[in-house]
């Protein structure tokens, strides 16, 4: 009985282990993207750095006008353990607002967080990454990401954007 235990045990570790195995070999995933008409591969591991939009999707409180000169979004890729850790802050309608801190595994297609309510994805899109949430709720209702008037399904950042410090990525005065 107790080697049967510690054979299921070890067979359970053994999964768990070649899970996360499978998951930080990132060197062979590419996702494919048409630039200028050209099919260039490119590796997740490209997308590594911070990118910086205007909030294109802020207004202000009343809803009344536009405030992107006020807000910018800012997308944030790093590489860690178990894959890639990837924040997002995006000022949208009223001044609601999406930020998360998610660690996303690498895929063929590009990278995916799991959740309870479903998945989101980051894939490269022509010259943009862009986030797609595939019908999850970004709300409290949901993931718990985004105010009411905010979501994350779509938001794309150029990869012209890159930029080279986290101080750029805090939204003007």
């Amino acid at each position: 009985m107790k080697s049967f235990f510690s054979l299921g045990f070890l067979l359970n570790a053994l999964a768990f282990f070649y899970s996360f195995a499978e998951a930080t070999d990132f060197s062979s995933l590419t996702t494919s993207s048409a630039i200028a008409g050209v099919e260039k591969q490119t590796s997740v591991n490209d997308w590594t750095g911070l990118y910086l939009e205007k909030s294109e999707l802020c207004t202000y409180l009343d809803g009344s006008a536009e405030c992107s000169a006020k807000f910018n979004d800012c997308l944030s890729i790093k590489p860690v353990a178990l894959g890639f850790q990837v924040e997002l802050t995006s000022t949208q309608a009223y001044q609601h607002v999406c930020a998360f801190s998610l660690v996303m595994v690498a895929t063929g297609s590009g990278l995916v967080y799991k959740s309870e309510v479903g998945q989101v994805l980051l894939k490269q899109s022509g010259g943009f990454l862009e986030i797609f949430s595939e019908g999850v709720d970004p709300t409290a209702l949901g993931l718990g990401v985004c105010g009411g008037h905010a979501d994350i399904d779509g938001l794309r950042f150029s990869i012209a954007n890159k930029v080279s410090s986290s101080l750029q990525c805090s939204s003007p005065k």
